[in-house]
């Protein structure tokens, strides 16, 4: 049974986005809040800013710290009674052990959770799954993780079918479909720009670059780095990677 959503819960949602743009001020947002939520008796409030916790540290590279504080939010979310947040949870917690190098552990949490989740909830852990699967060169198994969720956020969620079908066209170029990986990363591009998201279609010009290096086309790769390295700069993001291609 799902709990109501009180005011600390709903603090510690924003900490989760909070966690990706500034990750080192909500890890100190979200140790002040689970002291709150201790004194509160709050464990919805509790789980999701462990949460929180965890993606930070995951972006500042502690894995250690980041591991630890799923695993608290994991036991939390377990207690409430609510499988979704309990998937949503172990979802995160899935990804970061993949980070961390405990892919076999991450991907059975990953397969546990997505039992309890459908829409574009279960989309968006598939192609977490699908990103753990690519990273361990299980190339097969992530791009049927991509094909699945491919429907149930196309029209919901555009931010993450970006992701998906960025994902979608690497995977898609080491099975050698280097036709079908232009497609996606092109259409990914389009995705981005649509959204005004700046690096991701910076990034995608430069997966482009590196796609005609694999299509043997030099003068198209050339254009593309090129026109990545000036996405870069406009933002004053680091072309480093575009250098290396290049």
């Amino acid at each position: 049974m799902e709990e109501a959503v009180s005011p600390l819960a709903a603090e510690a949602a924003e900490l989760v986005t909070m966690a990706n743009a500034d990750p080192q001020a909500a890890v100190a947002a979200a140790d002040a809040l689970l002291v709150r939520s201790d004194a509160a008796d709050d464990t919805r409030a509790r789980a999701i800013a462990w949460r929180a916790r965890g993606l930070a540290a995951a972006n500042l590279m502690e894995l250690d710290q980041a591991v630890e504080s799923l695993e608290a939010a994991t036991a939390a979310a377990a207690t409430t009674g609510d499988l979704r947040l309990l998937a949503t949870v172990q979802m995160t917690q899935g990804g970061v052990l993949s980070w961390a190098g405990e892919s076999g552990r991450a991907l059975a949490i990953m397969s546990e959770a997505l039992a309890q989740l459908s829409g574009a909830d279960r989309a968006r852990a598939l192609v977490q799954r699908g990103a753990v699967h690519y990273r361990i060169a299980n190339f097969d198994a992530a791009l049927a993780d991509f094909d699945d969720a491919f429907p149930l956020l196309e029209g919901r969620d555009q931010m993450w079918l970006g992701n998906l079908l960025v994902n979608r066209a690497l995977t898609r170029a080491y099975l050698g479909s280097l036709a079908l990986a232009e497609d996606d990363l092109l259409a990914a591009r389009s995705v981005y720009e649509d959204l005004d998201q700046s690096l991701p279609v910076a990034q995608c010009t430069q997966n482009l670059g590196w796609l005609a290096v694999r299509q043997g086309d030099l003068p198209k790769a050339l254009r593309y780095l090129d026109q990545a390295e000036e996405q870069f700069e406009a933002i004053d993001g680091n072309p480093a990677e575009v250098w290396v291609v290049r």
